[in-house]
């Protein structure tokens, strides 16, 4: 995290919707994503790039940020 700016690198195991709660999490901490790239291996391994701004003035942790993300990979 730099600034307002958050970029987030993840390689996970793909699943149904990820990428969508993914984006929905990043949304609920006021992360306004303006670059997502992701793509899945032939093996079933998801690795994605988001980019994004705090909305506003505020701002989540890096902690906060890697937790949600942590919650939503564990869920399967």
């Amino acid at each position: 995290m730099v600034d307002n700016n958050v970029m987030i690198e993840m390689r996970c195991c793909w699943r149904e919707c990820l990428l969508l709660k993914v984006m929905d999490a990043m949304s609920s901490l006021g992360l306004d994503s303006h670059m997502v790239q992701s793509s899945t291996s032939a093996n079933g391994i998801l690795q994605l790039t988001i980019k994004s701004k705090f909305k506003g003035s505020g701002s989540a942790s890096v902690g906060v940020i890697r937790q949600k993300l942590r919650r939503i990979l564990a869920r399967s």
